[in-house]
């Protein structure tokens, strides 16, 4: 049986998004043992997941050793640095539902963190899109440089 006809076959029972349906959010085509599929489709959205976090990551808090990120995080008011903060807080309690779920390794626990990940998830990627976009922006506008030469010796 393949992995979707698998997943499908749960997703009815436990009334989960359908294979279609995730399949347009996150990458299912590496799957193919239908073995654990409900926790296989856990295990993708929170890869999904994962980096939404380390892109907002790099955005409230820009490594100091990244061009990219110290140029991009110009762009960024306190207004902004603040929403971004509160959408940085809602994806991680998604993401930590997610990894609760993968230590207790129970079905039961994989399909209430699947829905409530998936109730979550257009407003989350909307904002994590409309992050993308200004970072992106950031790029086709003149910022002024500075160049700060610090202690040499």
């Amino acid at each position: 049986m393949a992995f979707s006809t698998a997943y499908d076959k749960l997703a009815s029972k436990h009334k989960l998004p359908s294979f279609d349906e995730l399949a347009k959010e996150i990458d299912l085509s590496a799957i193919e043992h239908e073995e654990n599929a409900i926790a296989q489709v856990r295990n993708r959205l929170n890869e999904r997941l994962d980096l939404w976090i380390e892109l907002l990551e790099s955005v409230l808090w820009p490594d100091q050793g990244s061009s990219s990120a110290m140029y991009e995080a110009r762009v960024v008011t306190e207004e902004m640095h603040k929403e971004i903060f509160t959408l940085f807080k809602r994806v991680m309690i998604v993401a930590r539902t997610l990894d609760e779920a993968t230590v207790l390794a129970d079905e039961k626990a994989d399909v209430e963190a699947i829905k409530m990940a998936w109730k979550e998830w257009p407003q989350l990627k909307k904002g994590v899109v409309d992050v993308v976009r200004l970072l992106k922006d950031s790029w086709q506008k003149t910022v002024r440089q500075e160049n700060h030469v610090g202690y040499l010796g």
